[in-house]
């Protein structure tokens, strides 16, 4: 027999005992068991059976003004934490919620949220505070989180200063247990991958590939490693960049293929040669573009499922970059399904009434759709809204139009952020588009000023997003 498969089938034999002597322990606990033998009994028998060490738990810790989660994890003492975690005692109701029902009645129960600390004003700190910038010290900050109480369980993640679910609400079960436990290895073992953002609205002239290029670059001014990708078959992001998108070869079709036939290093190697990179003054950015007619190749191909290749696609460069930002047509075509499916977090650009009136079709009815599709399907988690950017905006601020603009946003996008910079029309912004460069390479701009703050808000300072 080949020595690997043999090595596989004992590593998967040893992941299935391991499995089943956690469901048997959850099994053991009462439907009312109090938090602290939940620490003592299941949280550290967990532990164990995922391998952490002793000395890489810390229990307790104060890691900043009064902030004290149940657990820090580490890989190595001397490296910061990878998973902070925060348990609750386990109650009766909750268990008794039918399956169907649970995410949504467990968002409401207290316990859920002062685990996650919806309200921050309170004693209850969650794991919202306990992965917040500028809260926790810097050596303390995890890239993960984990809220759990035996009834229900969630991770959540930390990029910069953004906090969002990575997955959704689960129940305990001795089905979901052992995915947990394939949940964590992973945080545990495996490098923080990027995370995919969409900048999308149904109405055109948002900007919203202007905005897609300038926050970009503005986080690659700040160091980070991003790549654009260009679903448009307009092609104005690639045009933006300084490339021809008619020169570009195709890349969508020979690397779906590829995924299909789960050759996934080949079809890494074949992204890895069609990624571009033009250099700025202080920074870089990469992109991912090909042609028009490559693009409808892709879109309109009866031999691919587009969705699924492109999902694969996203997952084989995450690893590669910190931040990946997707641009695609108003339009919701297969490339903007893709976009969609492949992306973690849509934010949507506004300049007014119409543009509000679209953005709210995105949040009410297709982010919606294509979250509840993901579930369905077992995909990853998303895409959750990152909230409303005001762009182009020429309304005067505190006007009573930009009043009466509020009060329609406050009415019908309950729970969405909004964020306060105001994208404001400037020459410059034209300039750099006819020059083929980011706007923010003019540092002195206003604009440049604006796509900083309008950075920091939504990437580089504490954001908390919820489902």
């Amino acid at each position: 027999m080949n020595a690997s498969l043999v090595d596989t089938t004992t590593k998967q034999s040893r992941s299935s005992t391991a499995d089943k002597s956690i469901v048997d322990q959850w099994n053991q606990m009462t439907d009312n068991y109090p938090e602290a033998d939940l620490a003592a009994n299941f949280m550290s028998f967990m532990f164990g059976k995922l391998g952490i060490k002793i000395e890489n738990i810390k229990n307790q810790p104060s890691i900043g003004s009064g902030l004290r989660p149940d657990y820090l994890i580490y890989q190595a003492s001397q490296e910061p934490p990878v998973l902070v975690v925060e348990i609750k005692k386990r109650v009766t109701e909750l268990g008794s919620i039918p399956d169907k029902e649970f995410a949504e009645q467990c968002e409401k129960h207290n316990l859920y949220r002062e685990a996650v600390g919806f309200d921050p004003l309170t004693r209850n700190n969650g794991i919202r505070q306990y992965l917040e910038v500028g809260k926790v010290r810097q050596e303390c900050l995890a890239p993960y989180g984990l809220v759990f109480n035996g009834d229900f369980f969630q991770l959540w993640r930390r990029v910069d200063g953004l906090i969002f679910p990575l997955t959704p609400i689960q129940k305990v079960t001795k089905s979901s247990l052992p995915k947990l436990l394939k949940q964590l290895k992973k945080c545990l073992t495996e490098k923080p991958t990027g995370i995919v953002t969409g900048i999308w609205n149904m109405k055109g002239g948002v900007a919203k590939t202007t905005n897609t290029i300038n926050i970009a670059a503005t986080l690659a001014l700040k160091g980070k490693n991003v790549l654009l990708i260009d679903l448009d078959p307009q092609g104005d992001l690639t045009h933006g960049l300084g490339f021809k998108s008619e020169n570009l070869p195709d890349f969508l079709t020979p690397v779906s293929q590829k995924i299909i036939l789960k050759e996934h290093d080949a079809a890494q190697a074949i992204l890895k040669s069609e990624v571009k990179q033009r250099t700025f003054n202080d920074f870089s950015l990469s992109l991912l573009s090909t042609s028009k007619e490559a693009l409808d190749s892709f879109r309109n191909s009866t031999e691919i499922n587009q969705i699924i290749s492109f999902i694969g696609i996203v997952e084989l460069l995450k690893p590669e970059y910190d931040y990946i930002f997707i641009d695609a047509s108003p339009v919701l075509d297969k490339l903007t399904q893709c976009m969609l499916y492949g992306c973690n977090l849509v934010m949507v650009p506004v300049d007014g009434s119409k543009a509000i009136r679209h953005a709210l079709k995105v949040h009410q009815e297709i982010l919606p759709k294509i979250y509840q599709s993901r579930l369905e399907h077992q995909l990853s988690n998303g895409p959750l809204s990152l909230g409303i950017i005001r762009s182009n905006w020429t309304i005067a601020e505190n006007s009573v139009a930009e009043k009466e603009l509020a009060r329609e946003v406050n009415q019908n996008f309950v729970g969405i952020h909004q964020y306060e910079t105001r994208l404001r029309q400037y020459a410059q912004a034209e300039i750099a588009s006819l020059r083929q460069a980011p706007v923010v390479c003019w540092r002195s701009s206003p604009i440049s000023k604006l796509y900083d703050e309008l950075t920091a808000e939504i990437f580089l300072s504490h954001n908390f997003i919820a489902k």
